[in-house]
């Protein structure tokens, strides 16, 4: 019995198509490189919009939401993890404002990549608390430190 159907290899595709793979691999990773440069230059058009005083009442402004979130710390309100999930909204939201980055929806890794180490670490150091069923972390060292970071940013 004779068969009308040719079977051809697996891997028997078009050399287009191996092509086509490779340049998509190659864009791909020119722009994870690239990415925190093009970032970086939207940080420097903003911060020159943000003259004047503005970045001054920007930061005025999340200091006093840091205070709220202290008072209600300190009056029994938060506990550990609620500050530090309160605290992770706040830098994140001052961050964008001041910069434009959609810092809001950001994981870890791709803060790493913005080039600013202080904010990436700050933000590794209240996972630990936001996500751990028990943690001893301090909460009014998170306090501080999101202060600090907020007031030295420039």
């Amino acid at each position: 019995m004779k068969y009308s159907v040719n079977l051809e290899n697996p891997f028997a595709f078009s050399s287009y198509w191996y092509g086509v793979g490779t340049a998509l691999i190659v864009i791909a990773v020119v722009l994870f490189l690239i990415t925190p440069r093009i970032l970086n230059r939207f940080e420097r058009k903003n911060l020159v919009s943000l003259r004047q005083g503005a970045l001054t009442r920007t930061r005025n402004k999340f200091l006093k939401k840091i205070d709220e979130i202290e008072a209600a710390y300190n009056s029994g309100k938060l506990d550990t993890r609620g500050v530090c999930q309160q605290m992770s909204i706040e830098v994140r939201r001052f961050v964008r404002a001041v910069t434009g980055w959609p810092t809001e929806t950001m994981v870890y890794l791709e803060l790493v990549r913005l080039d600013r180490p202080e904010l990436a670490e700050l933000v590794r150091q209240y996972y630990e608390p936001e996500f751990a069923y028990y943690s001893d972390a301090d909460a009014k060292a998170a306090i501080e430190k999101g202060k600090e970071l907020i007031i030295k940013w420039a």
